[in-house]
C-alpha cells in the first residue's frame, strides 16, 4: 500500500498506555468473513452503487453529537436545532446520534434515549424533516468489550453495527483480536475517523489489515478538506484512493463548524472521488447500516 509523501510518523509513541495493554491478544487468529455482514465489492462493470433494502432516503449521517447536554457536542436545544437545520439543508434525511461512551464522558442509555425523544419532538414541532436514530461512539476498552459480551452496548440504530473510537495519540495492541471478539458476538465495528488516529498513521498496513479482519472505516468529511490538518487530509485521501473507506460522516459538534464541513468538505470530497462514490459513502452504505445490511466497497 503506497502512502503519499508528507504523512509523518514522527512523534507517535509505539508504547501503549493503559487500558490498551489490557486488550486481549490472541496470537494468530483466523478472522471470519462469513455471517452475512462482510463488505461486498462492486463489480468493475457496475457504473454505480447498488441500492440497499428499505425505503428511499436522502443522505444519512452515522456519526455526530447533535443531542445537547450529553457530551462535548451541542450545548443546548438551540444548538441541536441549528445542527439539524444545517444537515437538512445539505440533503440529510436521517441521523444516527452518537454521544460519547468513554470513562470521562458516558451519559447512561436512559438519559440518551430521553434526550433523543426530546430533540425529535422539537424537530417535528418545527417541521425540520430529520429522523433521529439511537447510537453511541464507543471508546475501545476492555469495559466496552465486556458490555458487548453482555449484550449491553448500544448499536447503531439497533442493528449489528457499532461505532468504535480509537485513541488519537497511541496505537492499540490487539485491535484485530478485539475485532474478532466483536464479530464472534454478531457485532460489526465501524472505526471512526481512522485518519486522525495514531494506530493508522504509525502503521500504514494497519488500515487494510483491519478491513480484511472484518471492520469498516468511517472517515470525516472535514478531513478531506483539511479541516483537521494536513496529516489527516493526506491519510484520508490515501484511504479513499485504496478504496478502504465504507462511510463518510460529519462528526458534528457545533453548527458553525458543521456548516463549514458540509460546505467545503462535501465539495472537496465529491471532486476527489466523484458523485457515484460520494453517494455510496454518505447515502447507500449508511442506509445499509440502518437496514442492518452488508456494506459495499468499490473495487480495488
Amino acid at each position: 500500500m503506497r502512502w503519499p509523501a508528507g504523512v509523518s510518523l514522527a512523534g507517535v509513541s509505539s508504547r501503549p498506555r493503559l487500558p490498551w495493554a489490557a486488550l486481549p491478544v490472541a496470537g494468530s487468529a483466523v478472522f471470519p468473513r462469513s455471517g452475512g455482514l462482510c463488505a461486498e465489492r462492486l463489480s468493475c462493470d457496475n457504473a454505480g452503487p447498488r441500492v440497499g433494502a428499505g425505503p428511499p432516503m436522502g443522505r444519512v449521517d452515522l456519526h455526530n453529537h447533535l443531542l445537547f447536554g450529553l457530551d462535548d457536542g451541542a450545548t443546548d436545544a438551540g444548538e441541536s436545532l441549528a445542527l439539524a437545520e444545517a444537515l437538512v439543508e445539505a440533503g440529510f434525511t436521517d441521523v444516527v446520534t452518537t454521544p460519547h461512551s468513554k470513562p470521562e464522558m458516558s451519559p447512561d442509555g436512559a438519559r440518551c434515549a430521553e434526550r433523543l425523544g426530546e430533540v425529535q419532538r422539537m424537530l417535528d414541532e418545527r417541521q425540520v424533516a430529520l429522523k433521529l436514530h439511537a447510537g453511541r461512539e464507543h471508546l475501545l476498552t476492555p469495559e466496552f468489550l465486556a458490555r458487548v459480551e453482555a449484550g449491553e452496548a448500544t448499536r447503531l440504530a439497533g442493528g449489528p453495527y457499532v461505532l468504535v473510537e480509537l485513541p488519537f495519540a497511541t496505537p492499540v495492541p490487539g485491535l484485530r483480536d478485539a475485532i474478532f471478539k466483536l464479530l464472534m458476538r454478531g457485532v460489526r465495528p465501524i472505526i471512526a475517523h481512522p485518519e486522525r488516529c495514531a494506530h493508522f498513521t504509525a502503521r500504514p498496513e494497519a488500515a487494510p489489515e483491519v478491513v480484511a479482519a472484518g471492520a469498516h472505516l468511517q472517515i470525516e468529511i472535514g478531513s478531506v478538506a483539511g479541516l483537521y490538518g494536513s496529516t489527516a487530509k493526506k491519510l484520508a485521501q490515501a484511504l479513499l484512493a485504496e478504496n478502504l473507506v465504507a462511510v463518510a460522516a460529519t462528526d458534528a459538534h457545533r453548527s458553525a463548524s458543521t456548516r463549514e464541513v458540509l460546505g467545503s468538505g462535501l465539495k472537496v470530497l465529491e471532486r476527489s472521488i466523484g458523485s457515484a462514490r460520494l453517494q455510496l459513502l454518505i447515502e447507500e452504505n449508511p442506509a445499509r447500516v440502518l437496514a442492518g445490511s452488508p456494506l459495499v466497497l468499490m473495487p480495488r
